[in-house]
């Protein structure tokens, strides 16, 4: 059934509109003059039926627009039979792509905690030509978080993957989801807490505050006293920050 929408909405530069394109993407089709979406989570369906102006009933949206689509495609490069043909072009580091890669992220994404732990971790998982689109994606989020984690590869069963276990980006993604108010999927995004520090954030913070009190002249006994460290775990601090040089 056709659905009666306003698609330009697509077509302007905000996060939200750029967090839609994102989801159809993974979840959504385009072919000539057409876009159709179904989601398995219909009250966020129909989160998108209201943003286009659309029945929010319908049980697949299928809206056709032979002004606006074509133009929908041409920026976002969408392509038909989606699965082996991805997108091609080379997202910019901005905040809008950040938006695209969350959308993308609510549709074809999922995030889990790690067996045997509380730390969360974020899968992706797509046929293998979608490898340089999650490249670029994992490029965006590591440029603009400043931090970094393995990048995306082609899997044992020949997917291409994108897996993010460092908690600093993880709850960095959902920091931009809130400040971009960005209608996510909240059962998904609620596992990531954002109050929690992972060991592997305190390593990180504890580095950071080495260096500062190296550059006021502290020596490791010293440092030690400072945080409430022993003289080894200093040394063990300052060996692994001169191996990364």
């Amino acid at each position: 059934m056709r659905t009666k929408a306003d698609l330009s909405v697509l077509l302007r530069d905000n996060p939200v509109s750029h967090y839609w394109a994102g989801l159809i993407a993974a979840d959504g089709s385009m072919v000539e003059n057409r876009l159709k979406l179904q989601l398995a989570d219909k009250p966020h369906q129909k989160k998108f039926a209201q943003f286009i102006g659309a029945n929010n009933k319908a049980i697949t949206i299928s809206a056709q627009d032979p002004l606006v689509v074509p133009d929908i495609r041409k920026k976002y490069d969408f392509r038909p039979k989606k699965t082996y043909n991805p997108p091609r072009i080379r997202l910019e580091s901005n905040s809008l792509t950040v938006a695209f890669i969350i959308g993308f992220i609510d549709g074809d994404g999922s995030i889990g905690f790690q067996y045997g732990r509380t730390d969360c971790i974020l899968r992706v998982k797509n046929h293998q030509s979608w490898l340089p689109v999650l490249m670029n994606f994992h490029s965006v989020v590591c440029q603009l978080s400043g931090f970094h984690s393995p990048e995306p590869k082609i899997n044992s069963d020949g997917y291409a993957a994108w897996a993010i276990s460092n908690n600093v980006i993880l709850k960095w993604l959902k920091q931009q989801a809130i400040s971009l108010q960005l209608p996510v999927l909240q059962r998904k995004w609620k596992r990531i807490d954002l109050q929690r520090v992972s060991l592997a954030e305190q390593a990180r913070i504890n580095e950071v505050r080495v260096t500062e009190l190296q550059k006021k002249g502290y020596g490791c006994i010293d440092i030690a006293e400072a945080m409430s460290l022993t003289k080894g775990g200093v040394s063990r601090i300052m060996k692994r920050m001169k191996e990364r040089e």
